[in-house]
């Protein structure tokens, strides 16, 4: 606790609501899902004095909007939730967790923005995930394009926002108004139908419901690299590529440097283990254009760049560039802009890149 003391900020992380008759069911006939349920009101309450200390510090101040997956239910500590576990990436920032145990986008809307609204300063980070209780719920789930909608129009710009990984019906449309928000208001995606995410094998908690501490660990990746995408953003705003509509980074690296340094004419190349670091570091510090070429080291530049982008980045996130016209092997057609060189070479690019398709094709 800092040298502040608590505030008095009393906001409760309990929803106030009793259990549903399934839950109430589950728990009398699963031990699994008793355990689970009494954690319920301990983790609520360490939360609610986690807020309290947490206003009283300085720093970036942190918003977490969601439900009971925010509060760590499940797992084998209040903080060892997604939520605590992204923290610990985080320690610069004052986490403040609004989320209430069985919480719903009205939730969200009636009492966790406008707590949010009344702290008094504006949020550096906010992040929400939420939509599971809704959409399991019948009832709920008619009504949930109208609060989804509303709840995404209050959320702050540049909020990073989970989306869901079903494949229901339901949860598609649920998603593709995520997707227009993030398009729409600058909302920042951290998609949870990310492979890493399929399988739950070994995450899940007693109650076979909640995840558990890795399964959280898995979320708290996948938020901590939507987050890492909007600090990137944030720091360098994208512009327009000429009248094309493409948005690119102001700062582009050019790849040229990068190769096998015995292949083609650049002896001064650097190989895959140390342009690797160089390309990571692009990232990180927000460019997202890079510049190649299928002549560069005789197409191992754009080998190394594309590994290095899958690994680093989501394919999406990224602008990849190369070029056509120099010599690639002798003969007729093996260099140019004839049909043919052009439509050789980059079938080749796309498979050295690893990629389907290049944002920006040059002579």
């Amino acid at each position: 606790m800092s040298d502040y003391g608590e505030t008095d900020f009393g906001y409760s992380n309990l929803s106030g609501r009793r259990n549903g008759p399934i839950v109430t069911l589950a728990s009398k006939l699963s031990r699994g899902v008793r355990e689970v349920q009494a954690q319920v009101e301990p983790y609520a309450h360490a939360w609610e004095l986690h807020n309290r200390r947490a206003l009283s510090t300085a720093g970036p101040l942190w918003v977490v909007l969601g439900d009971s997956m925010a509060q760590g239910v499940g797992a084998t500590a209040y903080d060892r939730g997604w939520a605590g576990q992204l923290g610990e990436t985080l320690p610069e920032h004052r986490l403040v967790n609004l989320s209430v145990y069985g919480g719903r986008v009205a939730d969200v809307i009636d009492r966790q923005i406008p707590a949010m609204e009344t702290l008094g300063v504006e949020p550096d980070l906010v992040t929400v995930i939420i939509g599971s209780n809704d959409l399991i719920s019948r009832r709920l789930r008619s009504a949930l394009p109208e609060s989804l909608a509303t709840m995404l129009e209050r959320l702050p710009t540049g909020t990073v926002v989970g989306n869901q990984p079903g494949r229901r019906a339901d949860a598609l449309v649920f998603n593709q108004m995520i997707e227009h928000a993030v398009s729409d208001r600058e909302l920042v995606l951290a998609d949870f139908r990310d492979p890493r995410m399929r399988s739950w094998r070994g995450k899940l908690s007693p109650d076979h419901f909640h995840p558990n501490d890795l399964g959280y660990a898995g979320m708290a990746r996948i938020m901590a690299e939507a987050i890492a995408r909007r600090l990137h953003c944030f720091m360098l705003n994208h512009v327009k590529l000429g009248a094309s509509g493409l948005d690119v980074s102001p700062l582009i690296l050019g790849c040229m440097s990068y190769g096998v340094p015995d292949r083609g004419t650049h002896t001064w190349s650097l190989d895959a283990d140390l342009a690797r670091p160089f390309i990571q570091q692009a990232l990180e510090a927000g460019i997202t254009t890079f510049d190649t070429a299928n002549v560069y080291s005789a197409g191992t530049s754009e080998e190394i760049v594309g590994r290095a982008l899958a690994d680093f980045a989501r394919r999406e996130d990224v602008v990849i560039a190369t070029k056509v016209h120099g010599r690639m092997r002798p003969g007729p057609n093996g260099a140019g802009l004839s049909r043919a060189a052009i439509m050789t070479e980059i079938d080749g690019s796309l498979r050295r890149l690893g990629t389907d398709y290049v944002d920006l094709y040059q002579i």
